[in-house]
């Protein structure tokens, strides 16, 4: 065997490889706690085979040049992981924000996704979000993203800069922007009930005020949440698109 005609195709091959293991180790659902690390493994080594005719052959034999492509590629392909990532932490971000105005702030549970504890609500959004993003093959999405960053960017080419940088920051902006958008409808009703109370306090000094605002809080929160529901789910499906631009965005700005 021409080991000379092997070296192009194995460099090739472990390239692309290491762009799908960090996609795979930060992206939903492939990096969720319940999916097994084999199942990740073995998903990566299948993809990669799939890829590779997609994608430029490495031709240089310079063992560091190889190296260098080799951590590029891992934090390219975690960096799209990562990008991916941002519209459930715009989810969990408004379930944070809900449960402050709720008074859930500091009732926490353990968070499924990150392992650290996450609010109440924001946990049970997060969760809602996975959902949906299955439910609207957000997955096939970025399978898509990840097939067409070979495109653009051929394995160890990929030319950080300024535009990248941008590209992050104007996503990051982009998260902020969606939290508030998705809790506005409960933080609307929470709004309006505490204009309530503060008028009941002025009109009738004898009502504890705080002894009934809190289980109200609750109660109208929770309704507020569940009638918001549609909503919520309708918004995420809109502002998928939007982060699969970000992605697309992210990943051409890194085109050599």
């Amino acid at each position: 065997m021409d080991l000379n005609a092997l070296w192009p195709l194995s460099t090739t091959y472990a390239l692309v490889l290491l762009r799908v293991m960090g996609l795979l180790a930060v992206a939903l659902p492939f990096a969720a706690p319940w999916v097994p690390a084999a199942t990740r493994a073995l998903l990566a080594l299948v993809l990669a085979f799939l890829l590779v005719p997609t994608a430029q052959v490495w031709a240089e034999t310079n063992g560091w040049g190889f190296a260098a492509a080799a951590v590029s590629e891992l934090v390219l392909g975690l960096a799209m992981g990562f990008m991916t990532l941002l519209i459930f932490l715009a989810v969990q971000g408004a379930g944070d924000l809900v449960d402050i105005d709720m008074g859930f702030g500091l009732a926490h549970v353990m968070d499924p996704q990150f392992g650290g504890r996450a609010p109440l609500m924001g946990s049970f959004m997060h969760i809602l979000a996975v959902l949906a993003f299955l439910g609207f093959n957000g997955h096939h999405h970025i399978l898509r993203a990840l097939a067409d960053s070979f495109q653009w960017i051929p394995p160890g080419q990929a030319a950080w800069g300024e535009a990248t940088l941008v590209a992050v920051a104007r996503q990051f902006g982009w998260v902020f922007v969606t939290a508030l958008r998705l809790a506005i409808p409960v933080l609307a009703a929470l709004l309006i009930l505490h204009a309530v109370f503060g008028i009941l306090a002025r009109s009738m000094p004898q009502l504890h005020v705080l002894v009934v605002a809190m289980p109200a809080k609750v109660a109208i929160g929770l309704i507020a949440v569940s009638f918001s529901l549609p909503v919520l789910l309708y918004l995420l499906e809109g502002e998928w698109p939007s982060v699969v631009a970000g992605v697309t965005a992210f990943v051409r700005s890194l085109a050599p």
